[in-house]
């Protein structure tokens, strides 16, 4: 039995249960400890592309008003203001007072109140007054303060919490970043210095006292460690710049135009009309006043606008969630078996190698990327780490195998091929078929005519020494034109092309090509032997069969010894081809097959001999010759001859025949006419195929 080509035997099934054992193995590990810091700091790069990548416009529901240096020259240089900073509480009343004007859907401060004011009690009272004003207007809308999370942060000061207590809410506005610095996400909830527990503050708009549980442990530093890294909320981030901004002495136009009849121009009515029927959140932009937090969009944003994303994130449900272990589990799982087969069970080392970088370069952070648009960050670098590292193994061990297998392979063929061919397969250039398959491929049988005669008269020495000489030069000539030599029979030689070597598509043009060239090395040769053995005339000729069609090819033979060869009907119909050459009396005949795939049907370098159907094979083949050393018009004598043959018009064809005496098969096809002309039939003659009896 075979699965993806391979049969399942004892070493394919340990094989497989090792990459299973290694694969499982190292997903569960993954599954357990990819929210390690390591991990999770080797991936915030493709995080925060895929942030950048996705990142939209943000909805118009929050509202950001800066403390900028343009208001805080407003309020010092303006001859009715004049006010330094920090500023008197009551103009945050103020402020108060235009949000429930503008019907403010909630109001968060990320501003400390905890000290008294400079200006005395009575400002802070005013600002408590103005806090109950917003309070009995906008029942429903939320006040926000910084909570008590971190002791450098309180809650504002007695004087203004007077009464107004249980209508207010607390935020922590201490969010810590990553270890890099960066901001990407918030703790769900807070431990606060006074023993409570609070949301961040942009959650604070949103959130429910009653379905807090108690946060084990603190947010020690700036960094998020443990428990609270793993209870942390991934936000969702918006644009560059896209939250809408107003310096807040742009709503302080807007508030001496309702409550003290001051210009309302077209930038106020603009100012207004931003703000109207919004969350507004109060932060600082001045130099000095606040610290840069850079996000995975924006390296350089103010500290508010994290508090503004979260709230955003909370009011559209948008987030980003945290697959589940056992959901990276399966995927790990699910791409190193993918890669482990992969590297280890492909049919050539190129496809491992090629898919094992594109599962892992390319797949597995698409599949990051598909389920970040399910809302889900899918953290693709400890799988493309550590089954790296796995594949690598994989890998070296597949590339040691093959190698190894290549060179026994390649050393096994070093004698019947050509140098440059067996050093193409030892670079990875060729492949060679290791396996009993079915395939096209073009076969060459020759013999020797003449030589077991000589043999007979010769001594051993010498004759071994001719037969090198023959070989020498015919051997040349198939690798010369990429065979593969088979066997030797004696004198005679048996090559293939398409095999063993795979993806040789020209292997019919290539295996022609030699036959049509055989005669001259056999030429060359006799020239050699009759200077170097002091023949009179050239003592040999070679016989040439060739044919093109399906085969059996493989390693045949028994366990301990056995050869690349090849076997089938068209192997037997190659070499009777070789042998029907001494009936009509010529060196070479090439199949229709063979001349059709190599694109040589109808060249002027052969002729059509006969139809045959050798023995043992009833299906008929159309054999050829070359045309070398014939006239032209004997050819035409003799195709036309041949034509009334078949016809059976035995006087017409033996009168064109006589014409062409320089074309060997005529005289054969002569000698039929006769015969049928004696007898009145020929048996052997059926439907214009001649049957030959004999091998």
């Amino acid at each position: 039995m075979k699965v993806f080509g391979r049969a399942i035997t004892l070493p394919v099934v340990v094989k497989t249960a090792v990459v299973f054992a290694a694969v499982v193995g190292t997903a569960a590990l993954l599954s357990l400890r990819m929210t390690s810091r390591p991990f999770e700091r080797m991936s915030w790069p493709l995080y925060d592309v895929w942030q950048r990548a996705a990142a939209m416009p943000a909805p118009d529901d929050v509202v950001v008003v800066l403390i900028t240096q343009a208001s805080l020259d407003e309020f010092k240089n303006n001859p009715d203001i004049k006010l330094g900073w920090p500023w008197p509480r009551e103009v945050y009343g103020s402020f108060l007072d235009t949000a429930s004007k503008l019907g403010a859907k909630s109001v968060v401060f990320d501003i400390l109140f905890d000290s008294p004011s400079t200006y005395g009690v009575a400002d802070d009272e005013a600002f408590n007054a103005a806090i109950k004003r917003f309070s009995t207007a906008n029942p429903k809308s939320r006040i926000v303060f910084p909570a008590p999370s971190d002791p450098a942060f309180h809650l504002p000061n007695s004087t203004i919490m007077k009464d107004v207590v249980e209508k207010l809410y607390f935020g922590a506005v201490n969010l810590p970043v990553e270890v890099d610095g960066t901001f990407r996400r918030v703790p769900m909830n807070f431990s606060g210095t006074d023993g409570n527990t609070y949301p961040s503050l942009g959650a604070a708009v949103t959130f429910n006292p009653e379905l807090v549980a108690p946060m084990p442990g603190k947010v020690k530093d700036e960094h998020l460690f443990g428990e609270v890294r793993r209870r942390s909320h991934w936000l969702k981030f918006y644009s560059v710049d896209s939250i809408q901004v107003v310096e807040i002495h742009d709503v302080f136009r807007v508030y001496q135009a309702e409550f003290h009849g001051g210009v309302r121009d077209a930038s106020v009515e603009q100012t207004a009309a931003i703000l109207k029927g919004k969350h507004w959140m109060v932060g600082a932009a001045a130099a000095g006043l606040y610290d840069l937090r850079p996000f995975p969009t924006d390296e350089r944003a103010p500290g508010v606008m994290s508090h503004a994303t979260k709230l955003l994130n909370d009011l559209r449900g948008e987030k980003i969630s945290r697959v589940s272990n056992w959901a990276n589990f399966l995927a790990y799982a699910g791409f190193g078996l993918w890669l482990g087969f992969l590297a280890l069970f492909s049919r050539s080392p190129r496809p491992a190698l090629i898919g094992t970088i594109g599962v892992l370069f390319l797949f597995l952070p698409l599949a990051s990327r598909f389920a970040w648009f399910l809302g889900y960050w899918f953290n693709p670098i400890p799988a493309i780490v550590a089954f790296g590292g796995l594949s690598a193994i994989f890998l070296s061990y597949r590339f040691q195998t093959e190698w190894r297998e290549r060179e026994r392979l390649a050393k096994s063929v070093e004698n019947s091929m050509s140098s440059s061919m067996v050093q193409m397969i030892r670079s990875g250039k060729l492949n060679l078929a290791r396996f009993g398959e079915r395939r096209e491929i073009s076969m060459m049988f020759s013999d020797l005519s003449g030589f077991t005669t000589l043999a007979e008269a010769t001594d051993a020495a010498k004759l071994v020494e001719i037969l090198n000489l023959y070989l020498d030069e015919c051997v040349d000539l198939v690798f010369k034109h990429g065979g593969y030599v088979d066997k030797f029979i004696g004198d005679a030689i048996m090559a293939l092309w398409g095999a063993p070597v795979v993806g040789q598509t020209n292997h019919a043009k290539l295996a022609v090509r030699t036959a049509l060239d055989y005669k001259a090395a056999v030429d060359r040769f006799n020239v050699k032997a009759c200077e170097k053995f002091g023949f009179e005339k050239a003592p040999f000729l070679a016989r040439v069969g060739v044919h093109t069609g399906p085969a059996i090819v493989g390693n045949i033979g028994s366990h301990s010894r056995y050869n690349y060869t090849a076997i089938g009907d068209s192997v037997n119909l190659a070499s009777r081809l070789e042998g029907l050459g001494k009936y009509y009396d010529v060196t070479l005949l090439i199949s229709e097959e063979a001349l059709t795939a190599a694109g040589e049907l109808g060249s002027p370098e052969v002729y059509r001999v006969d139809s045959v159907a050798v023995k043992g094979r009833s299906k008929a083949v159309v054999i050829y010759s070359a045309t070398v050393g014939i006239p032209s018009e004997q050819l035409v004598r003799y195709k036309e001859g041949f034509a009334h043959y078949q016809r059976r018009e035995w006087d017409k064809a033996t009168e064109a025949l006589v014409q062409a005496p320089d074309v060997p098969p005529a005289q054969v096809i002569r000698e039929r006419c006769q015969m049928a002309k004696t007898r009145g039939e020929l048996k052997q003659l059926k439907e214009g195929v001649w049957h030959h009896d004999e091998k």
